[in-house]
């Protein structure tokens, strides 16, 4: 069994990071967020 741990913007739906991983954790988010931190930099509020 394999779990998809999708990283997304709920406000406009955009995909920033997905990834089969067999057991969803708190590691599997943080991987997520890894991504995303990797590809477009700081996650900032406005």
């Amino acid at each position: 069994m394999w779990d998809l741990i999708v990283t997304m913007d709920d406000a406009t739906k955009e995909n920033y990071s997905m990834f089969f991983c067999a057991k969803e954790s708190t590691w599997s988010s943080f991987r997520g967020i890894r991504e995303v931190i990797d590809a477009r930099g700081r996650i900032a509020s406005r």
